[in-house]
């Protein structure tokens, strides 16, 4: 249901980890420090137009996007979805 997607505090749009694809919503949380920050909106965070979690790259018009954007292998992390989901709701319950 949901997709987890965790950026970097950095200028560069870094995505450091994000669930797997197919998830109807996607929940976007930043990394700073040791701490754990919720985000509305990652374009917005990186003060960028448009921003693409699959292929993470920004891009300015979305028909030219979707013509280039070849997204076809998903990144493996060491990380499981459990670990994932204990990491999120410790997050949760913190704010």
């Amino acid at each position: 249901m949901y997709r987890v997607v965790c950026v970097s505090d950095e200028e560069i749009p870094t995505v450091i980890w994000k669930g797997p694809l197919g998830r109807k919503y996607e929940v976007a949380i930043i990394h700073e420090e040791a701490h754990f920050d919720a985000l509305k909106s990652i374009s917005r965070f990186y003060k960028l137009k448009n921003f693409c979690l699959d292929c993470e790259k920004p891009y300015q018009r979305a028909r030219d996007h979707d013509r280039d954007c070849k997204v076809s292998i998903i990144k493996f992390t060491n990380m499981s979805d459990d670990f994932l989901g204990e990491m999120f709701l410790l997050w949760a319950r913190s704010i």
